[in-house]
């Protein structure tokens, strides 16, 4: 089940038997679509998709307030040319998962350098919950190149657009396995997955 509590020492009752009736939940998320875009609503954040442009997704508000701005993912080929997704249109932005307590929007598309050269897909599932102040992002990305057995690259990043002016840049990276640097700092261990901006 999902909870707004994080602290330690929370306590749950499971109440069962003929009485107990269903409540409504006190937050559901609101899902709005339209040709242009769509937005989920969990009552803390407002993420809005972007329908003309790939990527993850086009702004996150918390609170009524910006959060993140943009995003995109840039695949650095192995001669030096960026593939932007939002050089290019998603192919698919569908809603796999709608409930009251937690959704799931699927958005699918190319790499586009600037000439409009195709490098890669990414599929990028968006998981969304109720009344609670983060979303999970899952990706993958898929070698669409059935010319060659491998292709080569040398980056595939995910760049996020933060609001507030006094944010510092961070830079992640999963180098290998049990490695990632932080800021250029080499650290043997795998990077968590958890970021938050401001």
């Amino acid at each position: 089940f999902q909870s707004e509590k994080t602290s330690e020492g929370s306590v749950y009752t499971l109440e069962y038997g003929s009485e107990v009736q269903r409540r409504q939940f006190a937050r559901q998320l609101i899902i709005d679509e339209d040709e242009s875009s769509l937005t989920i609503d969990t009552g803390r954040l407002k993420i809005k998709v972007n329908k003309s442009q790939f990527a993850p997704f086009a702004e996150i508000q918390r609170d009524g307030q910006p959060y993140l701005t943009g995003s995109r993912i840039i695949v650095t080929g192995a001669d030096g040319v960026e593939y932007t997704s939002t050089n290019a249109t998603p192919e698919a932005v569908e809603i796999e998962e709608a409930g009251p307590m937690r959704c799931v929007v699927r958005v699918e598309g190319q790499h586009r350098s600037a000439d409009g050269e195709p490098l890669f897909r990414s599929i990028c599932r968006i998981y969304a919950y109720a009344g609670l102040p983060f979303i999970r992002l899952e990706h993958t990305f898929v070698n669409d190149n059935t010319t060659e057995k491998f292709t080569e690259i040398t980056s595939m990043v995910l760049h996020l657009d933060t609001s507030s002016g006094t944010a510092k840049e961070v830079e992640i990276r999963q180098t290998h396995d049990n490695r990632c640097t932080i800021n250029g700092e080499v650290r043997e261990e795998r990077a968590n997955g958890a970021i938050s901006a401001g």
